[in-house]
């Protein structure tokens, strides 16, 4: 029986292989939080309440997740758990792009546009953050194999997640954002969440590479094809003080 529990408790997973769920998660995280403007600046503008209202957001659901994730790698330190939360927020983001046109319509409807960001970035985004954050203690408890390791486990898991949010804001904002549609890049992300979930569940490698190519080349053709249009330069029709005086 002992063995057993410990077989369940501490899966054949490769140390590299969790550090590169959580760089990937982590990267996403940080796309989605960027990439939550894009959709809901034609609607709400791109001013100081969506800001505030995706950092909040962003903020809740990732403490939320920690928390949550702890909780259930405590009770079911699978790694199987762990890449169907994965495949979960894949989904997700996979569907939002979809999700806001039928949704933002209706919150943009609202009197207080507070209240209408707010809820519609909280339906848009909360579920894959709070999934996603819960990928971080999720992670730290299938590489706990000692106890006195603990401190150190957990502070390369968080600095490896770090490091892909750090790769996540900086590609987004200096590479994706301004040369492809919010469509392609959800897609992207979602596909890559997809990829390294299957992978994590069904381990033969000719799989899980398979699967990873055939989802970067689907990536690839809808970011070629997403590619924006215009090529004029905006004519400015009026101009007034904004907010701050400028």
């Amino acid at each position: 029986m002992t063995n057993n529990n410990a077989s369940i408790e501490h899966p054949h997973i490769p140390v590299w292989a969790l550090l590169v769920t959580v760089f990937i998660t982590g990267a996403c995280i940080l796309t989605i939080a960027l990439m939550g403007t894009r959709i809901l600046a034609p609607y709400f503008g791109n001013g100081i309440y969506t800001w505030s209202a995706l950092i909040s957001i962003t903020l809740a659901a990732l403490a939320l997740g920690y928390s949550f994730g702890g909780r259930l790698a405590d009770r079911l330190p699978r790694a199987d758990i762990l890449y169907n939360l994965c495949m979960a927020a894949g989904l997700w983001t996979l569907s939002t792009p979809a999700l806001a046109r039928p949704l933002l319509p209706v919150m943009v409807q609202i009197a207080d546009i507070r209240i209408g960001v707010f809820l519609s970035s909280c339906i848009l985004y909360f579920p894959n953050l709070f999934l996603l954050g819960a990928i971080v203690p999720f992670v730290v408890r299938l590489l706990r194999h000692k106890q006195d390791t603990v401190g150190s486990t957990s502070s390369l898991v968080l600095s490896v997640s770090t490091i892909g949010s750090l790769l996540g804001a900086f590609v987004t904002g200096f590479v994706l954002m301004p040369n492809y549609g919010e469509q392609a890049i959800f897609a992207f992300c979602g596909s890559l969440l997809l990829a390294l979930a299957i992978l994590g569940n069904f381990r033969p490698k000719f799989i899980g590479y398979s699967l990873i190519l055939i989802s970067m080349v689907v990536s690839l053709i809808i970011f070629t094809s997403k590619k924006p249009e215009s090529k004029r330069s905006p004519e400015i029709l009026e101009q007034t003080p904004g907010f701050y005086g400028r």
